[in-house]
């Protein structure tokens, strides 16, 4: 908890007066969230496992399926897209080719047993303004549920503010049928829909980045861009004499670049290298924001000092409503295995992996299912200098884990038109590894010792009365608490149930 509360964010935290905040209350009863912001789709996970259905049964498909979040434009015949989300009461949604500027207050209210009986409150606005081409969006979240995440970059410290939040959206966006430039903060997720990525997922909080990409029929390529949080202590391990040392004022960035390809109706295939870099006193390098620079070249070429993780995606259709596809990710890999050189015994690898089967109407129709087999190796986003560790206060930028070992089982029906249910199960085993230890020089069993394992259950069922009212159940289960799944939460207990009622108001100000 030092560690987090040393990134404290002033401007993030969002509190309100106890009469103020009970009058908020009673007003927000008759909120829901938003689905769209400027004209992406938010990634919220009871949407994408939706999209994802529609997607395997060949009903709609997004012309990159692992980038995201989609844009309405990668549908063909978003009308139709629009018209069936709005009748399966996901959302009240504006139109897509409307100018003007159009406000929504969004949020909720429910309960929880969080070990104890406990209420939840959250609540949106989101503000948006489209010209033609051009996107402006702000939405600014309250949540209570961050008082329970160690890993809130806000101040909690003040026990009398109980509603904290953050601008969870904020960008500019300029985009046609080829160009799309982006500027602001938006969670993103580069990899299987509805699974955290390895290589860049939606796990942390969301950052402000530069975004720049174009497409034709056949591929599209993106560059990516931010400044990481700055780290005030950090540690380096030095492979001479093994020491330790401290630094000052190190600067964190990221970059990335990713080329996605469709090939016929049936396979995709993406291919994505990231670079975290930074040091006492850097500035931003801008040779990493030219989209054809390879970062390995600039890295030996150049000598500059980076850690770079590359990943490929890869998407094929075995046949009507049946998908395989699988993620790699290399982070470092011994390719001159040199023994007492550069043995695997010293510099173990560092990969990750992500195998998933998918089936839609196999049964009967609305049917979903899918299994996922996932493996982070030891030290996976690990490097010898600890700023070049890949996370963003605490939190991963890929997968959450390193060191882990799962298998997922996910079943969805989406028969009924207004009510869909999803049983997730998972079972895992989690090593022992903080996100700030730096690689060592030895090889050690998997899972790094002491091990965790666990079984994690969860069945979502929601019920959307009309694009503007929602009751949504969720029953969760674990079978250690010291499971990482359950661990993130602190007030997390073994059986969780939540019972949350939403709904929406909206207003358009101005359309041309």
């Amino acid at each position: 908890m030092d560690y987090i509360k040393k990134y404290k964010i002033a401007d993030n935290k969002i509190y309100l007066t106890a009469i103020v905040s009970r009058f908020v209350v009673l007003y927000v009863l008759f909120f829901n969230y938003q689905l769209l912001e400027g004209q992406y789709l938010f990634l919220e996970d009871n949407l994408y496992s939706y999209l994802d259905y529609l997607h395997v049964s060949q009903q709609y498909s997004p012309k990159y399926y692992h980038d995201q979040p989609y844009d309405l434009s990668d549908y063909k015949s978003s009308s139709e897209l629009l018209s069936l989300l709005h009748d399966r009461g996901f959302s009240s949604i504006p139109s897509l080719n409307s100018n003007g500027l159009d406000l929504h207050f969004n949020g909720g209210i429910g309960v929880t047993n969080r070990n104890k009986l406990d209420h939840t409150l959250n609540m949106h606005s989101v503000i948006r303004y489209k010209e033609d081409n051009y996107i402006f969006v702000n939405k600014t979240g309250m949540n209570r549920s961050y008082l329970f995440d160690v890993y809130y970059p806000g101040e909690l410290s003040e026990s009398e503010h109980w509603i904290y939040g953050m601008v969870e959206n904020a960008y500019f966006k300029y985009s046609n049928s080829k160009i799309n430039i982006f500027l602001g903060r938006v969670f993103r997720n580069w990899g299987p829909i509805t699974e955290k990525s390895l290589i860049l997922s939606n796990n942390p909080y969301p950052y402000d980045h530069l975004y720049l990409s174009f497409e034709n029929s056949l591929f599209k390529i993106s560059t990516f861009a931010t400044r990481l949080n700055k780290e005030d202590s950090a540690f380096t391990y030095h492979f001479i004499d093994s020491t330790i040392t401290s630094f000052q004022n190190v600067q964190r960035f990221l970059a990335g670049h990713r080329i996605d390809f469709r090939i016929g109706n049936k396979l995709q295939i993406s291919f994505t290298e990231m670079a975290i870099f930074g040091g006492v006193n850097k500035n931003f390098d801008y040779s990493f924001l030219v989209p054809t620079n390879l970062y390995y070249d600039l890295q030996r070429n150049t000598n500059k000092s980076m850690s770079g993780l590359w990943a490929i995606d890869i998407q094929y259709r075995v046949k009507s409503k049946t998908l395989i596809s699988a993620q790699l990710l290399i982070d470092d890999i011994i390719i001159n295995n040199d023994p007492g050189i550069n043995d695997r015994a010293k510099y173990p690898d560092r990969m990750g992996l992500i195998c998933t089967i998918k089936n839609a109407d196999r049964i009967f129709d609305g049917l979903f299912m899918s299994i996922n087999y996932i493996k982070v190796w030891n030290y996976t986003y690990h490097s010898r200098d600890s700023w070049e560790n890949y996370h963003y206060k605490g939190l991963r930028l890929g997968y959450p884990f390193s060191s882990s070992e799962e298998i997922k089982l996910k079943i969805g029906y989406w028969g009924f038109k207004k009510m869909w249910m999803t049983y997730l199960l998972g079972v895992g085993r989690f090593g022992s590894i903080d996100v700030r230890d730096v690689f060592t020089l030895k090889k050690e069993s998997f899972p790094i010792s002491p091990i965790s394992s666990s079984l994690h259950q969860k069945l979502i069922v929601q019920y959307n009365l009309s694009s503007k009212f929602t009751i949504t159940a969720k029953i969760e289960t674990f079978s250690d608490l010291n499971s990482p799944y359950a661990t993130r939460f602190t007030n997390s207990g073994l059986l969780n149930c939540t019972i949350e009622i939403k709904t929406i108001l909206s207003k358009e100000f101005w359309s041309s």
